[in-house]
Formats: structure tokens, C-alpha cells, sequence
């Protein structure tokens, strides 16, 4: 390993690989104590079945508790498929490491699955919320206005980088309802 700027990660340590049936959701959860951080990572579409959930558009309602709030039934479907075991492991991983922030990121596909589970994750321990960070790439449009503002009132720290000549920020389009969280980062 020799990028200097990378020095940090390189002593992450996998904690396990996940993935659903039919590799609609793949990742990874790591740790890394020398900048205490457990670190959630989903990848971004890379199978036919990925793309084939990236056009799963019609919304859903989701989540229950967030009143009108609904989202892309395909990004829903994956996420839920690896949901609760990733809750276990990831707060398993910060009751042995209680000085650690919890680190959600993900590039396209994987950038709305951490979206989704940054919600999921605060519903079911909002004192996740503290010590969280969510970092995307090319995050995709989740769900429609309501779910966008029951994001945003959860005071996340979050960081949706953006390529301006990158289409997948503006899918699923405006037209079917879809909108963007608060956090975008643009660059040329």
C-alpha cells in the first residue's frame, strides 16, 4: 500500500463480507482502531440483478413511522435483504469498540442502500445518529419529498459527492417524484 493520502485505511481489518441472494446488496463491514471507526460499505451496481433493481422505480411507502415517506422499491427490496443482519454486526462491532463513529458510504446502487440503512439504523438506535457519518458517491435519487425531509431532520452528518457530468444523481427523475437529500458535494 503506498498512497500516502490512503495511510489510515490501510489497517482497516475486514469484519465480514455480506451479500444478498442474487447480489442485489454486496459489501463489506471493517474496523479500523487507529482512527476508530467501524465502517458499513455497499458496492455499487456491478451484476445483472443490481441493474436489474435499479429499475424497480415505483416508490413504496417506507418507512412507517415517517408519515407520506416512500422510496424506490428496488433500493428498499436489496436493502431490507441484508438489513438485520448488518444491524447485528455493526452494533456488535461498537459495543466491543464504544470509543468508535459508525461510517456508512457507498457509490451508486450501494450509495442508496446507505442512505436507506442510515435511516434504518437511527429508527432502531437514535443514539447511532451521534456517531455517524454518511459519505456516498454517486448516490441515485431515494425517495420522494417526505422521505427526503424525515432524512434531513435527522441531522446526519452526510456527504453525497456528485460528478456534475454524472447522470445517476438525477435518476430516478424529478417527473416521478423522486428528490435528493441535503449534503451534495459537487465536482467537476
Amino acid at each position: 500500500w503506498d498512497c500516502k493520502d490512503c495511510a489510515e485505511v490501510a489497517n482497516s481489518t475486514l469484519v465480514e463480507s455480506f451479500q444478498s441472494k442474487k447480489k442485489r446488496a454486496v459489501g463489506y463491514v471493517a474496523i479500523n482502531n487507529d482512527i476508530k471507526s467501524v465502517s458499513m460499505v455497499f458496492r455499487g451496481t456491478d451484476n445483472i440483478n443490481q441493474y436489474l433493481t435499479d429499475l424497480q422505480i415505483k416508490k413504496k411507502d417506507w418507512p412507517d413511522w415517517a408519515k407520506g415517506s416512500a422510496v424506490h422499491t428496488g433500493f428498499l427490496e436489496a436493502y431490507e435483504a441484508v438489513s438485520d443482519s448488518l444491524y447485528k454486526q455493526v452494533t456488535n462491532q461498537l459495543a466491543k469498540h464504544p470509543s468508535h463513529n459508525l461510517t456508512i458510504s457507498g457509490h451508486s446502487l450501494g450509495a442508496a442502500l446507505a442512505s436507506l440503512a442510515a435511516v434504518d439504523f437511527v429508527h432502531r438506535n437514535k443514539t447511532l445518529a451521534s456517531i455517524m457519518r454518511v459519505v456516498t458517491f454517486g448516490k441515485p435519487r431515494v425517495g420522494n419529498q417526505d422521505y427526503v425531509d424525515h432524512y434531513n431532520s435527522l441531522d446526519l452528518d452526510s456527504i453525497f459527492v456528485v460528478n456534475k457530468d454524472d447522470i445517476v444523481p438525477h435518476l430516478p427523475p424529478k417527473i416521478l417524484g423522486y428528490r435528493q437529500e441535503n449534503g451534495e458535494n459537487w465536482i467537476k
